[in-house]
């Protein structure tokens, strides 16, 4: 893994429907005009809106090493950044879910090796820094590491499995993103 000191951007098509059984095939292969920040691994896609100030400096190097702790490897990640519109579609059409939520993980794992789509609604990150009165910078780092976790088997359906995901977030929030709980 070589760590990348700078994004490259370039122009990206997107579909006019948000998600197919592979995302991220059809985001490189149709439609419509967006752009893209990549890096070697990790891929950080702006989906309907070009948002600013996302704190993506240095996530590849904290994803891999939150990998390498639960003794996973990093593959393909993409990190979709959209509306909370964008995911609410995306929460109807794929998953039968009428509601609003920060984070969406579409799973493509291969054993130890790690590949995914994580759908952030940076409208919820928002939302969700205000109301913990948290920085957004924080929140994203704290959605953006539950969605790899859920990459890694976590859950979050039990109080069991709540309490152990937020565990984990706390521990790599803490390790990775060096904040004081």
């Amino acid at each position: 893994f070589k760590q990348k000191t700078a994004y490259e951007i370039r122009n990206c098509d997107w579909s006019s429907d948000v998600c197919s059984s592979d995302l991220r095939s059809e985001f490189r292969s149709a439609g419509n005009s967006g752009e893209c920040l990549f890096q070697e691994m990790i891929e950080i896609i702006f989906y309907s809106r070009n948002y600013k100030n996302i704190p993506a400096e240095n996530i590849n190097e904290k994803i891999e090493k939150l990998a390498l702790e639960e003794g996973k490897t990093i593959g393909n990640i993409t990190l979709v950044c959209c509306t909370d519109d964008d995911l609410l579609q995306v929460n109807q059409t794929h998953l039968n879910h009428d509601y609003y939520t920060d984070i969406i993980t579409f799973d493509y794992c291969e054993s130890s090796v790690i590949h995914g789509d994580l759908f952030l609604s940076i409208d919820r990150i928002q939302e969700n820094a205000a109301t913990y009165e948290v920085s957004f910078e924080e929140e994203w780092h704290r959605v953006v590491f539950h969605g790899v976790l859920h990459l890694m088997g976590y859950g979050d359906k039990s109080e069991e499995e709540i309490k152990l995901m937020r565990e984990k977030e706390n521990h790599y929030l803490n390790t990775l993103f060096h904040v004081k709980q």
